[in-house]
C-alpha cells in the first residue's frame, strides 16, 4: 500500500468525524499540512485547538479512550440486558 493510502481510503468517512470529535475534546488541531517521509501532504486541519501535541496530550487521549470503550461497554452490557 502506498504511504498515506489509509488516509485517502478514509477519507469523509467516519474515521474523520471521530478524529475530529477526538480533536475538539482534547483542544487540539489536528491532521493539516504535513510531510511523510519528504513528501508534502496537503490536508485540513480537523479541530480548532493547537497544533502541537505534548505527552500529556496523549495520555489525556488514552484516557478519553478508554473512557469511551468503557461507556460503549456499558451500554452493550444494558442493551443485552434489555
Amino acid at each position: 500500500m502506498p504511504r498515506g493510502g489509509w488516509r485517502r481510503r478514509c477519507s469523509g468517512t467516519a474515521l474523520d468525524e471521530d478524529t475530529e470529535a477526538f480533536a475538539g475534546a482534547l483542544g487540539l488541531r489536528l491532521a493539516g499540512p504535513r510531510r511523510y517521509h519528504g513528501a508534502a501532504v496537503e490536508d485540513a486541519w480537523m479541530g480548532d485547538g493547537r497544533a502541537d501535541a505534548t505527552p500529556e496530550d496523549i495520555r489525556r487521549a488514552l484516557a478519553l479512550l478508554a473512557r469511551s470503550c468503557l461507556a460503549l461497554a456499558v451500554l452493550v452490557v444494558v442493551v443485552a440486558a434489555a
